[in-house]
């Protein structure tokens, strides 16, 4: 079960896009170019933002509720 729930924490961390897992290019080179965008709104890059932080703060609310021995 430990093993189990390290490889949960380490695809939980890569899909909130931690820097040096395989989640962390796309998001960035995504908000990179909207934010870089002539096309694209500053206020809708914002909101992808957002909606990044708020995908992090959901996986790990995931990953404390559903693996007994983290914190939560």
């Amino acid at each position: 079960m430990p093993i189990y729930g390290a490889l949960t924490l380490i695809v939980t961390l890569s899909s909130m896009g931690l820097p040096g897992l395989n989640g962390f290019v796309g998001e960035f080179t995504i908000l990179l170019g909207a934010f870089g965008s002539a096309y694209i709104s500053p206020w809708f890059a914002a909101l992808s933002t957002i909606g990044v932080i708020l995908a992090a703060i959901y996986l790990l609310y995931m990953f404390s509720k559903t693996i007994p021995w983290s914190i939560g």
